[in-house]
């Protein structure tokens, strides 16, 4: 017989055996992750307020934006294609819809802020599109500490120079040789 202790235990021991790899590689208890002034500041030199934050924070008072949609709103069923779009998505396994949304939309400009995660499928489905590598670890808007990861931000649009001058101030900026 086993204890109750030991029962749920050995159940979540089941639960972790079964997750894929990947899952259990980029879980995370926060997935969200605010996005910094020092970034906003960038995001409003290439877009002014006029974008679309389409997975935003129940609290989006911090962004000033065209609109918003927050996870009760359910951005990824809604149409993006009228709108400048900036992306920082939730930080957990579903990064990959919100990688797959931006790119089946019909956008003129969007700003993607990412975890530099280079060893991901999504990451490789933007290698077409301009990136800053940011210098250092952001300290996002709701946290104490420094992100426990590297970020990123790609653009998609076609005023890659601005996007150089502007986001070079933060990191250095990358596009693909082909």
């Amino acid at each position: 017989i086993i204890a109750r202790g030991e029962a749920e235990i050995l159940a979540v021991a089941k639960e972790i055996r079964n997750r894929n790899k990947n899952d259990l590689m980029f879980s995370s208890d926060e997935q969200d992750w605010k996005t910094p002034e020092s970034i906003l500041k960038l995001v409003y030199k290439m877009f002014g307020n006029d974008f679309l934050d389409p997975c935003a924070s129940t609290d989006n008072s911090h962004i000033k934006c065209k609109l918003s949609f927050n996870k009760f709103d359910d951005g990824l069923n809604k149409s993006w294609s009228d709108y400048k779009v900036y992306l920082n998505p939730p930080y957990g396994i579903t990064i990959k819809y919100w990688i797959d949304k931006i790119l089946s939309e019909n956008l003129d400009e969007a700003i993607l802020l990412l975890p530099a995660r280079t060893d991901t499928h999504w990451f490789r489905k933007l290698s077409n599109y301009p990136v800053c590598f940011i210098n250092g670890r952001l300290k996002f808007s709701n946290h104490l500490n420094s992100a426990p990861f590297p970020s990123m931000v790609v653009y998609i649009g076609k005023r890659e120079n601005k996007f150089k001058t502007v986001f070079s101030s933060v990191g250095q900026v990358y596009k693909m040789v082909k």
